[in-house]
C-alpha cells in the first residue's frame, strides 16, 4: 500500500504514448499493490514485437528507477529520461543562496 492512499482496492492505469504523434499506443491496468518496474521491459517489449519501433529514448516517472530498469535499457542503447521523486527538494538544493557563490 503506497503511503497516504485509503486503505481500499485500487487500480492503476499505466499508458505508453508515441512522442513523435502524440498518440497512446497501449494501456495496461494493474493491481495498486503491483511493482511497475516488474512489469515495464515486458511492457516496452509488447510495443516493439507489435508495432515494429525502434526506441530510441523512454520518458518514465521516478518510481521506475531501479537499476534493473537503468541496465536492461543502457544495454538496449535506449536514452532513459527519468522524474525526480523529491522536486521539491531537489529545487531547494540548487537555489542561488544554496550554491554559495
Amino acid at each position: 500500500m503506497r503511503d497516504g492512499k485509503p486503505n481500499v482496492f485500487h487500480f492503476l492505469g499505466h499508458r505508453t504514448t508515441n512522442a513523435k504523434y502524440n498518440i497512446i499506443t497501449d494501456t495496461y491496468v494493474t493491481a495498486e499493490n503491483i511493482a511497475n518496474p516488474e512489469l515495464y521491459l515486458a511492457w516496452l517489449q509488447a510495443q516493439i514485437d507489435e508495432f515494429g519501433f525502434k526506441v530510441e529514448a523512454v520518458l518514465l516517472d521516478a518510481g521506475y528507477f531501479t537499476r534493473y530498469i537503468c541496465k536492461k535499457l543502457s544495454e538496449r542503447n535506449i536514452f532513459i529520461v527519468m522524474g525526480i521523486d523529491d522536486l521539491e527538494n531537489e529545487i531547494k538544493k540548487y537555489r542561488k543562496a544554496n550554491l554559495n557563490m
